[in-house]
């Protein structure tokens, strides 16, 4: 993005007037670029629920169950080795990433070092997906000659099932936002919510947190019945 190569620019010459290769640092006056916020959308309970029904057969629905299952970081999902499972238990260890199709060790904050309970119907679409795989081990989600995906070509593929499917275009990230506003809707305590996101602040998940229009609804019928006389 514009801010990220600001803020790349701005480091770089910061270094170079360190190294005593410039004077001055020429970016320390340049204006910062505006960012303008996305307005972050989610898909519906019933559209969850039409899409998992509708991809038990592809490829992707564990990858897909495990995303909104979780609102794992997509970085985090593609990088999970079986290891990572406890498919006993029902528990899921998350302490890599996924930077470019590179595996690398550790997570995005501290926060984002945790250990997840999973749900049944997302624990059952894992083991179905291991059962199913050449390679039942190591990376539990690999291209076919074994290697990391590039999360460029497993957004192509939700884009994908979300057109075949007729869905609203959301964007991949927004599995992470869809999982939160489920939890949060459904009366989950933020800061639950926000330890299961990697968040080390509620104030972060507040910002993922969309209330439906059904939530709309019974939190109007909540000041009918307060203001009942």
């Amino acid at each position: 993005t514009a801010e990220y190569v600001h803020q790349v620019v701005k480091a770089s010459f910061g270094q170079a007037v360190k190294w005593g290769l410039l004077l001055r640092n020429p970016a320390e006056h340049i204006i910062r670029p505006k960012v303008e916020r996305r307005a972050m959308t989610v898909l519906t309970v019933a559209q969850v629920g039409f899409l998992l029904d509708s991809t038990t057969a592809d490829r992707f629905h564990a990858l897909w169950a495990l995303l909104l299952g979780t609102g794992m970081r997509p970085g985090e999902a593609t990088a999970l080795h079986y290891d990572d499972i406890d498919f006993e238990k029902g528990t899921v260890s998350i302490h890599r990433t996924n930077v470019a199709g590179e595996i690398v060790e550790g997570a995005k904050t501290a926060g984002s070092v945790r250990l997840l309970a999973l749900a049944q119907g997302t624990l059952l679409a894992l083991k179905a997906h291991r059962l199913k795989s050449a390679r039942p081990f190591g990376l539990v989600f690999q291209s076919r000659v074994g290697t990391p995906f590039a999360i460029s070509e497993v957004w192509r593929q939700w884009t994908r099932t979300l057109d075949r499917l007729a869905l609203p275009h959301v964007r991949l990230y927004d599995t992470r936002h869809t999982h939160a506003t489920l939890l949060l809707n459904s009366g989950a305590d933020i800061r639950w919510v926000a330890g299961r996101l990697g968040h080390t602040s509620p104030q972060t998940t507040a910002i993922y947190a969309h209330v439906t229009p059904q939530a709309q609804r019974e939190m109007a019928a909540m000041v009918d019945r307060a203001l009942a006389r």
